[in-house]
């Protein structure tokens, strides 16, 4: 009786440990799915103290986005998506660029 009782408690404990690992261990992965075809390179996007540049290559030809000062968000050169700060912290900004 003891030997099935723990078995029992370590199979309970492996059932247990696994999946949690297994998710600990996938939240720094992922899959993108793309449906179609990349036909266009993405964006150069560059900064400069508080000064960013999007330059984007549309149609065969090169089309630039400078802004002084980014404070909110902004459409990209030929519409093909936004650009927009995001403030972390005081000292910590980033930006966030999404493509249509």
């Amino acid at each position: 009786m003891r030997a099935w009782f723990l078995c029992g408690a370590l199979l309970s404990w492996a059932g247990f440990s696994l999946p949690t690992a297994m998710a600990s261990s996938a939240i720094n992965t992922g899959v993108i799915h793309i449906v179609g075809t990349i036909v266009e390179p993405p964006c150069d996007i560059s900064t400069q103290s508080q000064q960013v540049t999007a330059q984007c290559f549309r149609q065969g030809q090169q089309h630039t986005l400078t802004l002084a000062k980014l404070t909110q968000p902004h459409t990209l050169p030929q519409g093909v998506g936004y650009i927009a700060p995001l403030s972390l912290s005081e000292t910590v900004k980033v930006v966030v660029i999404s493509y249509q």
